[in-house]
């Protein structure tokens, strides 16, 4: 399932100083830290970030809660914020498509477009540079 040549390069990028891994480790650290101090325990924080999926989502619904919004509304504001990731997911999708594939890998793999997009179009952008730098150097 897990191509470990795809697999160990991308853990590589990680340790890169460019990388966002460090950026969403503290971002994750710092809503850990609001939502306990919310009052939430370990084990509701954890299970938020799976219902949230980006930190935005995170941030909003822990103010929602802060503030004391009914559930359905703290729904909707979740899901208005995270909606700015379905354009991306819905337009590379197709592009990672294989008929090989069962379906219940790309309804898995859709949630990690975002951050792998990312890191794609960083890397190309590496590649286009240097091309660009020995064209016209």
């Amino acid at each position: 399932m897990i191509n470990s040549k795809y697999f160990f390069k991308g853990i590589l990028c990680a340790k890169e100083f460019d990388s966002p891994a460090i950026a969403l480790g503290l971002s994750f650290l710092a809503i850990g830290a609001l939502l306990k101090n919310l009052g939430f325990t370990i084990q509701e924080s954890i299970f938020s970030t799976f219902l949230t999926y980006a930190l935005p989502g995170s941030l909003v619904m822990a103010e929602s809660i802060l503030i004391g919004v009914s559930l359905l509304n703290l729904f909707f504001a979740v899901w208005l914020v995270n909606a700015r990731l379905y354009p991306m997911t819905v337009s590379l999708m197709p592009l990672l498509k294989h008929q090989s594939q069962p379906r219940w890998k790309y309804y898995l793999s859709c949630h990690f477009v975002a951050v792998s997009s990312w890191l794609i179009l960083k890397i190309i952008i590496k590649i286009l540079k240097k091309n660009i730098e020995s064209i016209f150097g």
